[in-house]
């Protein structure tokens, strides 16, 4: 593989990356907010309902994030071992 080619896709990766992170920290901020009491039991409950779901939205989006830095990782080793 060329190296401008594994540049391509270590940048590919790279943006990836920062979306699941931006993606990471929206639903930790939603996780904040429907953990809070609003003082209505009715909206405090539908709240919890949907705060699972987006836990595993969260667990999920945590384990790309692993799988991402570690083709990052793969790329750049290779990307260096060509000298690039």
């Amino acid at each position: 593989m060329t190296t401008e080619f594994i540049g391509d896709k270590l940048n590919h990766v790279r943006a990836l990356i920062q979306q699941a992170e931006l993606e990471l920290f929206s639903h930790d901020l939603s996780i904040s907010v429907a953990t809070t009491p609003t003082g209505d039991s009715d909206v405090d409950a539908q709240m919890s309902r949907e705060v699972q779901n987006v836990k595993t939205q969260a667990f999920a989006c945590r384990h790309r994030l692993g799988v991402y830095r570690s083709k990052e990782a793969e790329l750049e080793a290779e990307l260096k071992a060509r000298g690039g």
